[in-house]
């Protein structure tokens, strides 16, 4: 997704600590989306397991980073349950 003129490194602020290009900003918002509603849905876990591996994470990764942004942030705790945690490869979890 080029945007000539425009910057090619981002900011999100789920991870303030690296620049994203443009594929890769647009990866982490939509995963911030898609880890946001109801996790049991197959087809939404295969695009969010998509979604983490463009930047370079698993799925439980990115649920610790948005737990510890809402804790941050002093929204209700919303830490990852045991099931949720555990690190995801290929959509299947890792023991």
């Amino acid at each position: 997704m080029a945007n000539p003129g425009y910057p090619t490194r981002w900011r999100v602020s789920r991870l303030p600590d690296r620049l994203l290009t443009d594929d890769q900003a647009w990866a982490a918002m939509e995963l911030t989306e898609l880890l946001a509603g109801p996790r049991h849905d197959p087809a939404r876990m295969t695009r969010a397991i998509r979604h983490a591996g463009r930047l370079g994470m698993i799925v439980g990764e990115a649920l610790l980073v948005l737990a510890q942004r809402r804790t941050l942030r002093g929204l209700p705790d919303a830490a990852p349950t045991a099931s949720t945690a555990l690190p995801l490869c290929h959509g299947r979890r890792m023991m």
